[in-house]
Order: structure tokens, then C-alpha cells, then sequence
């Protein structure tokens, strides 16, 4: 009010605060101490005359921020701590409007870093000599105190000079604040574990930090898997838990980075031109991604090989395939993608022949799917080899039988649509590569590899025997499906008109034998059922089906044909399930008699 010149007025203020400090401490209240310390922090605000010095108002500030810490200190009033650590940041923040303005900037800089380093220094001084364990309010004020301090400063430093490079350095100076005190702790054996983690794991994010501000695209999935390998290694090896928990945060951020690179990385193919030609397996993109692989499949042999994970082992083993496989496979999988797709702009106009293009990715399809199966086929052995994971194995199963389905339905089904192509085009009087008649059989081939990794699944997962029933069944069942589509193809090729009746019939009858055969030597009394139904159904299909609109010739020569096989089947059926019968007959006869029970032996 005017009462006073400003200068006595602070005298007296100042004064004021004085004695509210010392009834504090002799009467050993932190509250008089608390009511000084609101009357401290409000003399600038009292006494200003809209100067503009805060440079003066930053520096008083910090002088009793030091003074109101060495208090608490002394006297243990964390109420004390806590107070000016609010009151302090709430005053930076309200003030901060002003540092838009170049003459603030170095005040404001400054105070930001001693107003950090003046609560840092005083909560570790606390940690070291007082309370060596973290409460949830500890860890809150130190995580405030170093996110605000940076926080603040990386967007002064930013709206200051508009380059990313100055603010990367400020991350990088904060991550190597903390851990050089992390390693003085390290070097003194400080014995709160708590705070060594605390800090090092404010080290390691700030570390992490520095890639997405300094560099961008495919470096930052690169520099984060890198870290996340490097960071599992140790934690792993050296038995620190914390580097290993904070790599799994790494990889998260690291498999993110790759997935948007992914999606940037996407295009359409109708929308493509010769300046967008992209090299298939050289490229930034696949090559990052490879090295995203790379690093986690390290950590997945790392963790193979280095015992540790808790309870959470399984768990570990199960996400780290899934990161690794999954990225390697999809990574192939894409430059399939690219490379078929690039081949487009090698022709002239192909956007506008309907045709070529229908070709181009019926090929496409077909590719990728056999590189599916030979993919999953050789990642189900290595399993079977070396990891030998019962987990892992049934996921394999599980995705086996639905790439087999796959080939089945889908894969089958593009195969006679590139014959028609070649028939079709061979009927105008153009020849077409034979790629479009023999890539069918690389299919055959991969998938009858699929096939034999189902069957050694299952010996390693040693399913029930009316599982494996099942599956042998299946199995067959597949056998005859493919043949009879092989069959069909050859058929169609040399342009028969009865190709779904005669030749099926005939095979179905020879396959029925098959089982039958197989049944009686293997004794299995389900492959001599099934044998007998596929018979039964051959027949049925004969009468009511193939005779249809047949001359006599082709008549004799099915029913004959089948008559032959039938022939065969009940003979061998007749000799050889005497002898099985007759082997039964035998065991029974020579097992010894069961001894009479207790129950037994008393009533005698």
C-alpha cells in the first residue's frame, strides 16, 4: 500500500521469514516452519513493481529453496520438502509465458536446472543418509522433478533454435547426468537397490530418447532394436534384472518402429510408375528389418541359452519367437510381395491388360504361399531339432493345419486356374510358359514337406492314439485329394470329356485297395474300414454316376478295372484277416491265468 519505500519492506519481510524459522525450530513445529515458508515464497510477488527482473525473482527463489532444504534436512520434515518443491515448479510455470522472449531465455534455462539439481541433489543426499527406501511419493517427485526439468527444457531449447540436433543433445546430456550417478553408486556400493534402479532406469529412457528426436525412419527401428538386444544381453548375462525388464520396453518400441515403417513403406499397385521402382531384397527397408530379426532372434537364443525369466519363462520363450519368427517371416514374405509386384512395371501398358495382371497375381499368390510352407516347415524342425518347446510345437500344429487347409482349398484352386490360362491361350495359338503347368508341382512338393512335419509333430507332442488315428486318417484322406487333383489336371490337359467320372473311379478303387493292403500288414483295423468304405462309395459312384451317357467299351473297361480290384482286395482281405484272427487267438491262448483275489482265495 505505499506504507513503506520497497527496500524496508523487504527488510521486514525478510525478517519476518527469519523468525518464523527459528519458532519452528524451537518449538520444533513443522507448521510455523511451513507458514515462513509461504511468506518467503510470496515477498517478490508482494514487492513487485513490474520490472521484468526475473532474473532477481529466479535467484531469491533458489537461495531459499536451499536454505528450506537444508532444513528438512536436518529436521526431517519431508511436508517442508514437498511444499517448496511444489511451490517452486507452480512458480516456473506461471512464469513460463515469458519465455517466448530471447532476453528471458538464459534466466529461465537456468533456473530450470537449479531448481532440478537443487530437489535431485537433496532427494539422493535423503536416499543416502536417511531413508534408503523409495514410498510411492519418492519415486512420483523424483520422476516429476526430472520429466519437468526436461520437459521444459527441451522446448525452450527447441522454440530457441528450431533444431532437433540441440534438442537430441539435451536428451543425451540428461541420460548421461543420470548415469554418472548411477555409476558413482555403482563405485561407492550404495545400498539402496531401489534408487540405483530408479536412476538407471532414468538413464536408459533417456538414452532410448535421443533416437526418435535425432534420427528418423528405419534408423530409429535399427538404434531401438540394437538396444533392446544389448540391454537383454546384460540384464541376462550379468544377472540384472532391471536391464533385462526395461529391454522388453525397448523391443515394444522397437517392433513399433518397424510397423509403421511397414505401413509408410506400403504402396498401390495401381498408382505405381517407373520412378517408384523399388529393388526387391535390397533395399533399406528389408534390410532393417532383417537386422530387427537378427536382434531378436540373439535374444531369443540368449534367453535359450541363459536360464532366468521366473515363472515367466515359458511365457518369454513363447513372445520372443512370435517377435523373431514373425518378423523374419514377414519380412520375406513382403519382398515376395515387391518383387512380383516390380515386375509389373516391366511391362509396357500392364496396368491395362486385365489379363497379365489377373496372371501376375495368381503367380504372386501362388508364391507366397509355398514360401509359407517351406517357411513353416522349416521353423516346425529347428523346434523339433534344437529348441524342442512343447508349447511352441502346438502353436506349429495349429498353424500347419491351417497353411495345409490353405494349399487344399486355395492353393489347388489357383493351380487350375493358371492350366485353364494355358489351355485358353494354347486354343488361339499362343504358347505360354510352362511355369503355369509345372509351379504346381513345387507346391506339391512343399506341401507334402508340411505333411511330414505334421506327422513328426505329432510323435514329439505324443498325441493320444485316437488322435493319431485321426490324423493318419487325415493324412490319407489329403493323399487322395491331391491325387485325384493331379489326376483332374492331366485329364484336362489332354481335353477329356469324362475326367470327373472314369479316371476318378478307377483311382478311388486303386487308393481303396491301397488302404486295404496298408490295414492288413499294419494291422489296423481302421485302414481296412476306411478301405472298405472308399470301395463301397467307388461303386456307388460307378452305378449311379459314371455309367451315364458312356459307350459300351468304356463301360467294360471301368467295370473290369474295378471288378480287378475288388478281386485283389477280397482276397487279400480273406488270406490275411485269418491270420490276424488266428495270431489274436494265439496271445489270448498265452496269457497266463489271473491269480484268484483275496476276496476269492477267503471264500475257498
Amino acid at each position: 500500500f505505499d506504507f513503506f519505500p520497497q527496500s524496508l519492506t523487504f527488510i521486514l519481510m525478510f525478517l519476518f521469514t527469519a523468525f518464523t524459522v527459528l519458532a519452528s525450530l524451537s518449538y520444533n513445529q513443522v507448521v510455523i516452519a511451513l507458514i515462513g515458508l509461504v511468506g518467503s515464497y510470496a515477498v517478490p510477488f508482494l514487492l513487485s513493481n513490474n520490472s521484468g527482473r526475473v532474473d532477481i525473482l529466479f535467484a531469491y527463489t533458489a537461495i531459499i529453496n536451499i536454505g528450506v532444504l537444508v532444513l528438512s534436512f536436518y529436521k526431517r520434515w519431508n511436508s517442508l520438502l514437498i511444499s517448496a518443491f511444489l511451490f517452486t515448479w507452480v512458480l516456473l510455470l506461471s512464469t513460463w509465458e515469458l519465455a517466448d522472449n530471447e532476453v528471458y531465455f538464459s534466466a529461465f534455462l537456468t533456473f530450470n536446472f537449479v531448481t532440478f539439481a537443487t530437489f535431485y541433489l537433496s532427494f539422493i543426499a535423503q536416499k543416502l543418509h536417511q531413508e534408503p527406501e523409495l514410498s510411492t511419493v519418492d519415486v512420483a517427485l523424483f520422476l516429476i522433478n526430472s520429466l519437468a526439468f526436461y520437459g521444459l527444457g527441451a522446448w525452450l531449447i527447441n522454440n530457441h533454435y528450431h533444431d532437433n540436433t540441440w534438442v537430441a543433445l539435451f536428451t543425451l546430456c540428461n541420460a548421461l547426468l543420470h548415469f554418472g550417478v548411477a555409476a558413482y553408486f555403482h563405485l561407492k556400493k550404495v545400498p539402496s537397490t531401489q534408487l540405483k534402479y530408479l536412476v538407471l532406469v532414468s538413464a536408459l529412457s533417456f538414452a532410448t530418447l535421443v533416437i526418435p528426436i535425432q534420427f528418423k525412419g528405419s534408423w530409429i527401428t535399427l538404434f531401438w532394436s540394437a538396444e533392446a538386444a544389448l540391454l537383454f544381453w546384460l540384464g541376462r548375462t550379468k544377472a540384472l534384472a532391471v536391464y533385462e525388464r526395461i529391454s522388453y520396453g525397448v523391443l515394444v518400441l522397437a517392433t513399433g518402429s518397424l510397423l509403421i515403417d511397414w505401413y509408410k513403406g506400403s504402396y498401390n499397385i495401381y498408382l505405381l510408375s517407373t520412378a517408384d521402382y523399388v529393388t526387391p531384397f535390397a533395399n533399406s527397408l528389408f534390410v532393417n528389418a532383417l537386422l530387427y530379426a537378427a536382434a531378436t532372434t540373439f535374444m531369443a537364443y540368449i534367453h535359450q541359452k541363459v536360464k532366468g525369466g521366473g515363472e515367466y519363462t515359458d511365457s518369454i520363450t513363447l513372445f520372443l519367437n512370435i517377435f523373431s519368427v514373425g518378423s523374419l517371416f514377414y519380412t520375406f514374405f513382403r519382398e515376395i510381395i515387391v518383387l512380383c509386384d516390380m515386375r509389373i512395371l516391366q511391362y509396357p501398358n500392364a496396368l491395362d491388360n486385365a489379363m497379365l495382371m489377373e496372371d501376375l497375381s495368381l503367380f504372386k499368390n501362388i508364391w507366397l504361399l509355398i514360401y509359407s510352407l517351406l517357411f513353416a516347415s522349416g521353423y516346425s524342425m529347428l523346434n523339433l531339432k534344437y529348441n524342442k518347446q512343447k508349447t511352441l510345437a502346438e502353436v506349429q500344429m495349429g498353424i500347419n493345419f491351417i497353411l495345409g487347409a490353405l494349399f487344399m482349398t486355395l492353393g489347388l484352386y489357383y493351380f487350375s486356374e493358371l492350366r485353364e490360362r494355358y489351355i485358353s491361350e494354347a486354343a488361339r495359338g499362343y504358347q505360354l510358359s510352362l511355369w503355369f503347368l509345372n509351379i504346381r508341382y513345387l507346391g506339391i512338393i512343399a506341401f507334402a514337406g508340411l505333411c511330414y512335419t505334421i506327422w513328426q509333430l505329432q510323435k514329439f507332442l505324443n498325441l493320444s492314439a485316437k488322435s493319431k488315428l485321426k490324423l493318419e486318417l487325415l493324412l490319407h484322406l489329403v493323399a487322395l485329394w491331391v491325387s485325384s487333383s493331379e489326376l483332374l489336371h492331366w485329364t484336362e490337359l489332354y481335353e477329356s470329356s469324362s475326367n470327373y467320372k472314369l479316371g476318378l473311379t478307377i483311382l478311388w478303387g486303386a487308393y481303396a485297395v491301397l488302404l486295404l493292403v496298408l490295414g492288413l500288414f499294419k494291422k489296423k483295423k481302421y485302414l481296412r474300414v476306411s478301405g472298405i468304405v472308399l470301395i463301397s462309395f467307388s461303386v456307388l459312384k460307378l452305378f449311379f454316376y459314371d455309367i451315364t451317357h458312356l459307350d459300351t467299351l468304356r463301360k467294360t473297361i471301368v467295370f473290369v478295372s474295378l471288378g480287378i480290384l475288388m478281386l485283389i482286395a477280397s482276397f487279400l482281405y480273406n488270406k490275411y484277416t485269418k491270420e490276424i484272427d488266428e495270431d489274436k487267438e494265439e496271445k489270448t491262448e498265452e496269457k497266463p491265468e489271473e491269480e484268484p483275489s483275496v476276496e476269492e482265495k477267503s471264500n475257498n
